[in-house]
């Protein structure tokens, strides 16, 4: 079960937000407990007495808000970027750190287009790690993004930017922003 409580952003000023709480529901009886009637009644009691009594304690569960606006509460880009689908060229050392700070300030919706792998070479200046070794940076890196925000939707292509084109023109070119990472002509 959650709990909503409401909240201000500021004390003394007016409720906005909800900061939800979950607990257990615990275990509620299938059958009466001896001495009660077989029926919803008898139900009921014998949870009163057993399960929900004065000194039952409940079972808090830690919680998180999870709204994209309360993620993005502290950096958060400005409306027109945040809600906007985005297509990036290039997921090297300056894409994949370009892509980040689009993801964390509140981007949901990105395209990665990228048809190298990750390199030895590639790791002092990229954000990505030695478990992306020899693995495609685009895919990679949609992976990391994903994992950035539960709101993200990050679309990788492992192919030139001519390739994707071939059989996803209308969903590339679809997009409000596009930006090239590129050091060439992929």
């Amino acid at each position: 079960i959650a709990v909503g409580f409401q909240i201000p952003e500021l004390h003394g000023k007016p409720c906005n937000h909800v900061h939800w709480q979950a607990a257990i529901i615990p275990k509620f009886a299938k059958i009466p407990g001896n001495g009660f009637l077989p029926n919803n009644d008898g139900l009921w009691k014998t949870d009163r007495q057993k399960v929900l009594n004065d000194n039952a304690k409940i079972a808090w569960v830690k919680s998180r808000n999870w709204s994209q606006e309360e993620i993005t509460r502290r950096g958060r880009s400005c409306d027109p970027l945040r809600h906007s689908k985005v297509l990036l060229i290039g997921a090297g050392a300056l894409g994949a750190p370009v892509a980040e700070i689009l993801v964390r300030g509140g981007v949901r919706d990105i395209l990665v287009v990228d048809p190298d792998v990750t390199e030895m070479g590639n790791l002092v200046r990229h954000p990505l790690t030695m478990d992306s070794l020899g693995k495609s940076k685009a895919k990679d890196l949609c992976l990391r993004l994903s994992a950035l925000s539960p709101h993200v939707h990050a679309k990788p292509f492992n192919e030139t930017l001519a390739e994707a084109l071939e059989g996803n023109k209308t969903e590339l070119l679809a997009v409000d922003f596009i930006i090239d990472c590129t050091a060439s002509n992929l």
